[in-house]
């Protein structure tokens, strides 16, 4: 009985061509990874494409079991760790909402950047669904936290000088105590009381 068809991660891929580069025999392949010999096969003649992927992702897209054409969503996975590590680094908060519309900025503008072949002509259009972030989140070990004190830390040093920035505007423009409004404490939008961090 042949082996149950799997999809093989980049990792798996590029251990199979380097095996096979070794001299080993594809049968031998195919048995030690579960998996028919015509599948070694198709990954020997897919090499080019599957090493292409790996140099352009880097060894974050190791884990990822992909269309190795679809490099595109790689990018944006990549992109988006970095973008919710800058945001967490900074204590600006992010939640689910955030990711899924980042991630369509980002895919957008990747597929601008990469030229046109057969295999993004084919490639489905990229959709942030719930589904996907919930794919992602796992793979990159993302954990939803509850945020403990402020979101983020104030600028102390343009706290210093507002006063007088703000009094001599007050001068220039000859307003009034009146015409002055407190608005501490008035959002435009709630921001999220939960983020999400890199375990």
């Amino acid at each position: 009985m042949a082996p149950k068809r799997k999809r093989l991660s980049l990792r798996q891929k590029i251990v199979i061509l380097n095996s096979l580069k070794s001299r080993e025999k594809p049968a031998n392949i195919a048995k030690r990874h579960k998996i028919n010999e015509s599948s070694v096969r198709t990954i020997k003649r897919k090499e080019n494409a599957i090493r292409k992927t790996f140099t352009e992702c880097g060894s974050s897209s190791l884990t990822y079991s992909f269309n190795t054409g679809d490099v595109v969503k790689v990018k944006v996975e990549r992109a988006l760790v970095w973008w919710i590590e800058d945001l967490v680094h900074r204590r600006i908060p992010v939640d689910t909402r955030c990711i899924k519309e980042k991630a369509t900025v980002f895919y957008e503008k990747f597929k601008c950047e990469k030229p046109s072949s057969s295999n993004m002509q084919n490639m489905k259009q990229f959709c942030a669904s719930n589904g996907w972030l919930r794919c992602f989140l796992k793979r990159n070990s993302l954990h939803n936290v509850k945020i403990t004190g402020e979101s983020a830390s104030a600028d102390e040093e343009a706290a210093k000088i507002f006063p007088k920035t703000f009094s001599d505007t007050i001068k220039a423009h000859g307003y009034v105590a009146d015409q002055i409004f407190n608005a501490d404490g008035l959002y435009w939008k709630k921001m999220p009381s939960r983020t999400y961090v890199l375990s």
